[in-house]
């Protein structure tokens, strides 16, 4: 049986044996485009594309401009091109679902050369934005039982409109070359 899965820009891609040199950019902006955030329990479609270059630039304004860590951002959630996400509750309890999606971020860092593993500034660039994100674009909810509002914030906010998939994907890539990555 084989584990590869067959990508937008017509590679076989192994997601259990991921070769860095079949990763492409705009597999990853075009599916990312597509893929809605939060197993899709939003107010409105809002996708992982449009959530990794939110990322991109929340660390850029908080951060300041270290291309690796902005690259890396944008990246983040590169793998979920390859095998979707699972929601952050169940994926905790898929320890090779998890071994598989690191295999593919490492191959993700490989390919745009960036190192091995994620610095922890982009975990918390994701936890602040995911803070962000519940309030904007999930049922309302009781503050207490929402994660905390960090320090780290987005100068223009969280959009009140979120992205068509064709406008993230533009995006995505439109990020992607601004920050050298090809």
């Amino acid at each position: 049986m084989s584990s590869s899965i067959l990508t937008s820009s017509g590679k076989w891609f192994d997601v259990l044996k991921p070769d860095p040199a079949l990763i492409d950019l705009r597999d990853i902006a075009g599916a990312l485009s597509k893929l809605c955030r939060y197993g899709g329990h939003c107010n409105q479609f809002y996708s992982v594309a449009e959530h990794s270059t939110l990322a991109a630039e929340m660390m850029r304004q908080n951060m300041g401009n270290d291309t690796m860590l902005i690259r890396w951002a944008l990246l983040h959630d590169a793998s979920e091109a390859y095998v979707v996400d699972i929601p952050r509750p169940a994926k905790r309890q898929l320890p090779e679902y998890m071994k598989i999606e690191e295999a593919i971020q490492r191959a993700v860092a490989l390919r745009f050369g960036l190192p091995w593993p994620m610095p922890q500034e982009v975990h918390e660039v994701d936890s602040s934005l995911l803070s962000l994100e519940l309030r904007a674009y999930m049922p309302r909810q009781p503050d207490n039982l929402l994660p905390p509002l960090s320090l780290m914030k987005l100068v223009a906010g969280i959009p009140a409109e979120a992205l068509s998939p064709s406008d993230a994907e533009t995006l995505f890539l439109k990020t992607a070359s601004a920050l050298e990555l090809t």
